[in-house]
Parts: structure tokens; C-alpha cells; sequence
């Protein structure tokens, strides 16, 4: 999804993956006007699927199914059929990207910030139980649980070009420093 593309489906505001990014997309228009007519320097983000240390342990996809690994769940259980794709993000690029939208975006342009780069589900499940270890009986995808849209990345030629920023830490190398940083500080 590129940025120009909210609101373009013909869903209307429930495009913008309904009342959660609808109410994201007027906070971005409203960055964009106060540029506009008092000069206030502004820029907006968008963030996709963040993960790395520090984050709690239930509170998204990455953190959820590391803590599954790290109490050693049997079965371990994946909500939804494992089948649908992400592009992750490790958070120092996240950072790294807002630092540079802060110098060099000022007329509250949105931005995307996310890896462009999908992977399955299943995929994941795999890397992360590979990393900590844990090797279940039985690893259930439990497709009565909601799983989100199939697919969800990113288009961030736009990142690209007006910050000059690209992800440089990949999936399988950022599971592992959170995954590092997971068995030093949680007991």
C-alpha cells in the first residue's frame, strides 16, 4: 500500500482499515493543515507490524509468539490459519526513520515505515521456535480466531525518497536480538 492509496478502494473510510486508521488518517490531515495555514512543522508516520525489545509480552504477533516459545507452550497455538503475510519492522529502524522524518519532512507528508518484505505466518512460527529452542508436539493454527487482513506490507518509495531510509535489520536477524534481549530480562 502506498500512502496516496488510503481511502482510494472505494470503501471510503473503511478502507483505512475502518474506525482504528480512519481516526489515524485525520490525525495526519490535521498535522498537514496546521502546516499548511501556521507554518508549524510537522510529519506523520506509518508505522507496520514493530516488534523488538522492550515490547510486552502479549501485545502483539512477535511478542505473543515468543512468550508462546519462552514458557514452552505444548500445544503451541497460532491464531489463524498461519497462512496470512506481514512485513515486520525491528524498531530501531522505526527510529532511525523518525529521526529522519523530523529533519527532513516538515508539511506533515505521511510516510511509510515498514519492511516491504512479506512473510507467511508459518514462517514465523518456524524462526521463532527455531531461535529459543522449543520444539512442541503439536503446533496448532486455530482458524476460529481472528487472523486480520491476508496480507499487510508496506510501499515505501516514498520513505525512500524524501528520507533516504530503508530497513536494514531483516526478520530472522531481529527474532534473534529480541529473542536475546527476551532471556536476559524476563525471568
Amino acid at each position: 500500500m502506498k500512502e496516496s492509496d488510503i481511502l482510494s478502494t472505494g470503501e471510503g473510510w473503511q478502507s483505512s482499515d475502518n474506525l482504528y486508521g480512519f481516526q489515524k488518517l485525520m490525525t495526519e490531515r490535521t498535522l498537514q493543515i496546521f502546516s499548511q495555514e501556521y507554518g508549524m512543522k510537522t510529519s506523520s508516520l506509518r508505522f507496520l507490524t514493530v516488534y523488538g525489545p522492550g515490547e510486552f509480552p502479549t501485545s502483539h504477533a512477535i511478542s505473543m509468539l515468543t512468550e508462546k516459545a519462552r514458557r514452552r507452550d505444548d500445544p503451541y497455538v497460532v491464531w489463524g490459519s498461519g497462512r496470512q503475510q506481514r512485513g515486520f519492522t525491528y524498531v530501531t529502524d522505526i527510529v532511525e526513520g523518525m529521526y529522519l522524518a523530523t529533519q527532513r519532512v516538515k508539511d506533515g507528508t505521511a510516510i511509510n515505515l515498514g519492511w516491504d518484505k512479506r512473510y507467511d505466518i508459518r514462517d514465523v512460527v518456524n524462526l521463532i521456535l527455531n531461535i529459543t529452542g522449543h520444539t512442541p508436539k503439536q503446533v496448532i493454527f486455530d482458524t476460529s480466531k481472528p487472523e486480520g487482513p491476508f496480507s499487510r506490507a508496506l510501499n515505501i518509495t516514498l520513505a525512500k525518497k524524501l528520507l533516504g531510509w530503508t530497513p536494514k535489520v531483516d526478520l530472522p536477524a531481529g527474532l534473534q536480538l529480541t529473542i536475546k534481549w527476551l532471556r536476559e530480562n524476563w525471568t
